[in-house]
């Protein structure tokens, strides 16, 4: 009998078709038992805090999702109810993350363990915008060594050709001046300060890295600017936590992931072309900025250069990232600053003759900062109330790591909720009120607490702090001596509430009273 004969008598014999049921049912019950095995032998190594109980399937993505209604008060009164420091939110398709509620869960996670927890996490939104924004630039690159020899070189370059530098402060001052000028155009009327701030606060950044300033009727840099205004919403608010947002875009439901990719695209174009311009006039012996000094050494080719390792990808994306931080989130913390200067007239008050006694009528300097406490206090306040990324900065375990006592597994995303720790009434007493005398000490000195984390804490804490608060420390001065600020007569007093993972001052207008 023919080998083909033999399979179909087999294959008609009724009680062989009557076994097939059979079988498959064991098979598949006996991977389900398993994965199942398998899963709960996995998971009985670790250990986890308690969390909120999650819908199937979606978990607790709708508790943090985009337009949840969610404030971040909220959801740190959610983590309370199951730890004093931490607590799991379980994603999509049983996807957890552990959620750091207290400065002693942060600390343990990102100081003592630092080298486990310092990892990024792969984010599907950032991969859709553009598939190379992963793993690129010092904010999103993974933990590794040659991460550290470019961070370490960036830190470098941007003292040299930034701040710490005479030629810096100059440059600061200048555009500090420049944004008055574009307030005294207002004529008392009352005027949004969002733009001209973000003008001037980029325009710092520029001629650092760029070597280029812009004036406020530039077409090219108004366009650039509505980008950079929008970019955070349209990319990082989504971020990867919406179970159903590769299937919506996919339908075209998800329009604004469409626009965070033409967003991107832009400001990449606008990065490139600098870069080639600094190519084509590039002087090996005289860099202007930063962009010559890392094209410089990049092309050396030196095997023991921290660059060894930088290509022209990881540099336009290091770039990319200075224009959203600055035209975004420090003029987002500056905005709030001067909202808060505006609502406690007392305080401004106090901060103007601190100016009168220590500087006068001159120019401020960075030399002044010591003997001005008070209005250091003031911005570090700022800082404490208005941390703009509450539960962004995702960290990534690079393998098991215990936290608190608690068995974490290896790719898991750990968030630091800051705003739990800056709004901690142990730790503050009226974390709601805005009191600068807090950071005082009674020697009259400033005293910053170890809780006090506006940029993180750890390897990966902001780059940027130092940078930004001197910029703050100078353009705040600069304002206030030349102008009184308040809310116009019959607006609404704003309120400032953080929405899901992301807090920006309310839209707000100013008035401005030259000083006598």
């Amino acid at each position: 009998m023919a080998i083909t004969d033999r399979v179909i008598s087999v294959l008609t014999n009724a009680n062989y078709i009557s076994t097939v049921p059979f079988l498959l049912c064991a098979v598949v019950t006996f991977l389900v038992t398993a994965l199942v095995w398998r899963r709960l032998t996995y998971w009985s190594k670790y250990t986890w805090p308690p969390g909120p109980r999650g819908w199937p399937l979606i978990g607790n993505s709708l508790l943090i999702a985009p337009h949840s209604g969610q404030t971040n008060a909220n959801i740190t009164r959610i983590g309370k109810q199951y730890h004093p420091d931490m607590f799991t939110l379980t994603l999509y398709f049983g996807k957890r993350i552990l959620i750091l509620n207290s400065y002693e869960s942060i600390k343990d996670a990102f100081v003592k363990h630092s080298a486990l927890v310092s990892d990024r996490p792969s984010v599907w939104s950032f991969t859709y915008v553009n598939e190379n924004l992963q793993n690129v630039g010092v904010f999103l690159e993974a933990f590794t060594e040659s991460w550290k020899r470019e961070k370490k070189y960036m830190l470098r370059t941007v003292r040299q050709f930034g701040y710490g530098t005479s030629g810096s402060e100059s440059i600061t001052l200048q555009e500090a001046n420049h944004l008055a000028e574009l307030i005294k155009k207002r004529g008392g009327e009352p005027f949004e300060l969002g733009l001209p701030l973000s003008l001037c606060l980029l325009n710092v950044t520029f001629s650092m890295i760029l070597g280029t300033t812009y004036e406020e009727d530039d077409k090219e840099f108004n366009k650039l600017l509505g980008y950079v205004l929008s970019w955070y919403l349209e990319v990082f608010m989504l971020y990867d936590i919406e179970p159903l947002l590769p299937l919506c875009n996919k339908f075209g439901l998800s329009p604004r992931l469409n626009k965070g990719k033409m967003t991107t695209k832009e400001m990449l174009a606008f990065v490139q072309k600098h870069i080639d311009n600094h190519k084509a006039t590039l002087d090996p012996d005289h860099p202007r900025d930063m962009v010559d000094a890392c094209l410089i050494e990049m092309a050396k080719g030196d095997p023991n250069s921290d660059l060894r390792e930088f290509t022209d990808e990881k540099f336009l994306w290091m770039l990319f990232f200075f224009i959203p931080d600055q035209g975004d989130t420090a003029s987002g913390i500056f905005l709030f600053l001067m909202l808060a200067t505006a609502l406690h007239p007392e305080v401004q008050q106090r901060v103007f003759q601190e100016i009168q006694d220590v500087i006068g009528d001159r120019p401020p300097s960075l030399k002044d900062k010591e003997k001005m406490p008070y209005t250091e206090a003031v911005i570090l306040e700022t800082l404490r109330m208005d941390t703009t990324f509450w539960l962004l900065v995702q960290h990534f375990t690079a393998d098991d790591v215990e936290i608190l006592g608690y068995k974490i597994p290896k790719d898991t995303s750990v968030i630091p909720n800051i705003y739990a720790v800056h709004f901690d009434p142990e730790l503050w007493g009226d974390p709601e009120n805005f009191r600068p005398e807090r950071f005082i000490d009674e020697q009259g000195r400033i005293n910053r607490p170890d809780y006090f984390i506006p940029y993180s804490t750890g390897r990966r804490s902001c780059v940027g702090e130092q940078m930004s608060q001197k910029q703050f420390f100078l353009f705040y001065i600069t304002l206030i001596q030349k102008y009184k600020f308040k809310l116009p007569d019959g607006d609404p007093i704003p309120k400032l509430e953080s929405q899901w993972l992301f807090v920006s001052p309310p839209n707000y207008r100013l008035q401005a009273e030259p000083r006598e």
